[in-house]
């Protein structure tokens, strides 16, 4: 039953040892699916996500001199 399973992991310890955790997880070395479900560290992300510089590059191909006309 899934409301019976144990959650000993937080996005935090997750991210903190590079993914892996500390405690052996109940299903090792058995064959199971993993499907990603963020809700119940969705506030945790927000928190550490928000502390990172965004690496966006912005460029642009315009610039205001392209619109002014040249006549």
């Amino acid at each position: 039953n899934r409301d019976d399973d144990e959650r000993p992991y937080s996005y935090s310890s997750l991210l903190a040892c590079g993914g892996k955790s500390s405690q052996t997880p109940k299903l090792a070395g058995k064959h199971r699916v993993v499907v990603p479900h963020l809700r119940p560290f969705k506030d945790e992300y927000d928190k550490f996500s928000g502390t990172y510089v965004n690496n966006r590059i912005r460029t642009t191909k315009y610039t205001l001199l392209n619109f002014v006309p040249r006549n």
